[in-house]
């Protein structure tokens, strides 16, 4: 999916109305934000979802996520794996603070949180380059083009909800819509990376018990991460060749490819990382170690420096160099 540096789910208001008669691409987002946009609606929700992700193990891992939400922006948001990772955000100003109990940031928790956010807050890039409209029985669907990567969007022909988004990486699902006075959420959502099941999930939405205030407080120690809708992403400083494993048993001379996910510190070091492709235990390990060598300039906001999450990509060649440019999400 797109690049969420950090996952923010800060909304724009919206007030459901009347089904939209522009049947261009952003005509039908902007529908399907209406119905789906929730903080324009009740003055504060809550919503728990149960969810499985799927690839980590042999057999799927559980896990829960909740979300609560108060205007004028106040928010909180915990992710919970039992046995891997717990993480705590709650909003701020102008940044999220997360509290976390482990280092292991699974790629899933990302994918969750965006899975969440496209549930809730439909958008699509305002640069984006959108095609004509292709209707038929099971609903509308439309393809959109940015800096070469296509999407393709598919809503409900009926009442206008988004029912799927593609892209080059993924496949996010959204089905069984629960109708709160004019507007209408999904309570199944399945998010497909690579066209297998990645994560499966189920939410209940509460629009009428009152939040407690201590939910919106950040713990003592937590880290502040800055939102910024005009992010200046990171670019490579020093990054230095991967050491080749020689003379490691199992390791023959061959090519390997290690994909991680890490966190670009505001210093410009890369930290916390997660093996998203693994090339085998002895080349992640390799790359694990390599990559504390490499520098980047930090992102920025307004000048700034923040951190952000990536992906990067290390290649080993038995005779020659091998780091890549970041592939970013």
């Amino acid at each position: 999916m797109r690049l969420l540096a950090i996952l923010s789910l800060l909304f724009t208001f919206a007030h459901a109305g009347e089904p939209a008669t522009d049947r261009t691409g952003p005509g039908l987002i902007e529908r399907a934000r209406t119905l789906r946009n929730l903080d324009g609606g009740p003055a504060e929700f809550q919503a728990h979802i149960d969810f499985k992700f799927f690839g980590l193990t042999s057999v799927p891992v559980p896990g829960r996520m909740e979300y609560a939400w108060r205007p004028p922006g106040q928010w909180h948001r915990e992710i919970s794996i039992p046995n891997y990772f717990r993480e705590i955000d709650n909003s701020g100003e102008g940044v999220i603070s997360k509290d976390r109990t482990s280092d292991y940031e699974p790629l899933r928790v990302g994918q969750m949180y965006e899975l969440f956010t496209m549930a809730v807050n439909p958008h699509a890039s305002k640069d984006s380059k959108w095609g004509r409209v292709h209707s038929s029985s099971d609903g509308n669907c439309v393809e959109a083009k940015l800096q070469g990567f296509e999407e393709k969007w598919c809503f409900d022909a009926v009442s206008g909800v988004l029912k799927s988004v593609d892209d080059p990486s993924g496949r996010a699902e959204f089905g069984e819509f629960q109708k709160i006075g004019e507007r209408q959420v999904p309570t199944s959502l399945r998010f497909y990376y690579k066209k297998k099941l990645a994560i499966e999930a189920k939410a209940s939405w509460d629009f009428e018990s009152r939040t407690k205030d201590e939910l919106y407080k950040p713990s003592t120690g937590a880290v502040d991460w800055p939102l910024c809708e005009s992010m200046v992403m990171p670019t490579k400083d020093h990054m230095p060749d991967p050491v080749y494993p020689r003379r490691t048993p199992g390791v023959t001379g061959d090519d390997a490819t290690v994909v991680l996910y890490v966190t670009i510190a505001a210093d410009g070091k890369l930290r916390m990382p997660y093996v998203v492709e693994s090339g085998g235990p002895v080349f992640d390990g390799a790359a694990v170690v390599a990559i504390r060598e490499w520098k980047f300039h930090p992102a920025t906001c307004d000048g700034k420096p923040i951190p952000v999450q990536i992906h990067v990509q290390v290649n080993f060649h038995y005779g020659r160099g091998g780091p890549e440019l970041p592939m970013y999400r």
